[in-house]
């Protein structure tokens, strides 16, 4: 169980010596458009539909500095550029792609991975 000290990291936060922490990058170091782009590389990469938490997650995998709200924004510009579907979860179940508006709840897939998916 970690420790916590009076500023509430743990041991495990300050045992981390300078050579060993990761690289911090700055959001304002990389471009809006970058960072949208790697939010279509996510999905397109993967093929999956994923919801926007899990769109999320793996930008912050793959070294992404912005927020889930940020992330949500990047969907919704992908969407109206055509790049991203928003899908029905519950069709996903029944293995279809059904595109949904982008005020339901739903999951969201790469426009090229859905097109993989309705050709086979």
């Amino acid at each position: 169980m970690p420790i916590h000290g009076p500023d509430g990291l743990s041991c495990r936060d300050t045992d981390r010596t300078e050579e060993n922490k990761p690289p911090l990058t700055k959001a304002k170091d990389v471009a809006p458009k970058d960072r949208r782009q790697q939010v279509l590389a996510v999905l397109e990469q993967s093929g999956v539909a994923m919801r926007s938490i899990d769109v999320f997650r793996n930008c912050k995998l793959r070294g992404g500095t912005f927020e889930h709200r940020t992330t949500k924004n990047y969907l919704t510009q992908l969407i109206d550029s055509g790049d991203v579907l928003k899908v029905d979860s519950n069709a996903l179940g029944d293995g279809e792609i059904v595109e949904i508006d982008t005020g339901e709840r739903g999951h969201f897939i790469a426009a090229s991975a859905a097109d993989e998916f309705a050709a086979e």
